[in-house]
């Protein structure tokens, strides 16, 4: 198995609720789908530590979503609400390598779950 990832791919849709009623023009939702296949980390070391497979990085898919309503009532105010890795289930992103040193690996996780919001004023 390579380094290397050998699939890697994302997905990007918006749904603008001007569809269903003209009214809501200027609201939208954003998906954001990634996913990306498993990978090794250190293949130098599968023979140092006690489990290899500790040294794998799993497939991971991961979605995002934002909502956001530009010009709120027609003004120069937009507001958006955004909600990171919305399965809060967090992916090694890398295994340290420390097998020769003291004979195991580290793993450093994703970020969980995150919400957030903002404002943006044109003028």
């Amino acid at each position: 198995m390579a380094k290397a990832v050998k699939h890697r791919w994302g997905i990007r849709p918006t749904i603008n609720a001007g569809i269903f009623d003209p009214y809501f023009d200027h609201i939208s939702l954003t998906g954001n789908l990634y996913y990306q296949s498993k990978s090794v980390t250190d293949e130098v070391n599968f023979s140092k530590v006690d489990d290899p497979s500790l040294l794998i990085i799993p497939s991971q898919t991961l979605l995002d979503l934002t909502l956001s309503w530009d010009k709120i009532n027609g003004g120069p105010v937009s507001a958006y609400l955004s909600v990171t890795n919305v399965t809060d289930k967090t992916y090694p992103l890398a295994i340290t390598q420390l097998a020769d040193s003291i004979g195991e690996a580290l793993t450093i996780y994703s970020e969980p779950r995150m919400i957030f919001a903002g404002l943006r004023m044109e003028f």
